[in-house]
């Protein structure tokens, strides 16, 4: 499909983005986290952090209702991609992301129809910690930051005792899993980016 190669093989400027998402079937976890950003010429962002490891579909379409790309991406809960719509037709583009049955929507606003923005976009930084499917004590840290950081990590038992300590460098997302069967009940996994601390009970 010429114009999936179109999307995908080119950058951006920055051009306003106005986001909408819809649940899926009543009893689906919450929404994903889902954000698209513009801090390029014709280049837009994705950020998604997913609840689960299943496949992601990432469609785009037009103002006419029109697929012009499909992708499916397997076994990563969480990523950035780029869109390149540099040859694409000024208008109004449909992001859909589709996460088993959640699906969640973003308007793209490309080219003339794009509202000027007063500020750069950026992406929000985000902190995450899941429990890790039929495995009891192990947890996945997932941490989702601009550009190229560095996160101190730390881990305290129950008596608030330091029994791990690491700084991970790392370029836009960093995720790991952390097995605490040993350290016991009360464990506290601490998180320090760009001095922003944040705390997990686990």
């Amino acid at each position: 499909m010429k114009t999936q190669n179109l999307i995908f093989t080119m950058l951006l400027t920055v051009i306003s983005i106005a986001s909408f998402a819809t649940e899926g079937e009543k009893g689906t976890m919450a929404t994903p986290k889902v954000e698209v950003i513009s801090n390029e010429a014709n280049i837009y962002k994705l950020l998604f952090m997913g609840k689960t490891d299943e496949k992601t579909t990432i469609n785009i379409w037009n103002a006419e209702n029109k697929l012009v790309y499909t992708e499916t991406i397997k076994k990563i809960n969480a990523f950035v991609r780029p869109y390149n719509f540099s040859q694409m037709p000024d208008g109004v583009y449909t992001l859909e992301i589709i996460e088993g049955r959640t699906v969640s929507k973003k308007l793209i606003f490309h080219g003339v129809v794009a509202p000027v923005l007063k500020e750069e976009a950026t992406y929000p930084e985000v902190v995450k910690v899941d429990p890790l499917t039929g495995e009891k004590s192990v947890y996945k840290l997932t941490i989702v930051n601009p550009g190229k950081v560095k996160a101190s990590i730390r881990i305290f038992d129950g008596n608030e005792k330091l029994v791990y300590s690491t700084v991970e460098s790392f370029e836009n997302i960093f995720s790991r899993l952390y097995n605490l069967k040993e350290i016991g009940l009360g464990a506290t996994l601490e998180v320090e980016v760009n001095g922003d601390v944040k705390k997990y009970v686990l």
